[in-house]
């Protein structure tokens, strides 16, 4: 798989900012709603979980993804085996 270079120019800035916000908003609520109980200090778990997303995020971002078409027959075959799999784990 091939890599290019981010471009600033071209990042939808106005998406990763509402992401933040809305992030920033649930780690607040999960943070007042955890204050003084057996479960206070909860949100820095979501707090790393969001820097482990965004970092996953703008890793995938340099991956070229026309290069993944060579792939796509096997990937949409494994996707179908995955849901056949899960179809019968479910009814045990």
């Amino acid at each position: 798989m091939s890599t290019r270079a981010i471009s600033l120019r071209d990042f939808d800035w106005l998406m990763f900012g509402i992401l933040l916000a809305i992030s920033t908003m649930g780690i607040l609520q999960i943070y007042s709603t955890t204050a003084n109980t057996p479960f206070a200090g909860a949100h820095q778990k979501q707090i790393v979980w969001l820097a482990l997303g965004v970092t996953v995020m703008f890793c995938i971002m340099r991956v070229n993804y026309h290069s993944l078409l060579n792939y796509a027959p096997w990937m949409y075959l494994a996707t179908l085996a995955f849901l056949r799999s899960e179809e019968h784990t479910s009814e045990l």
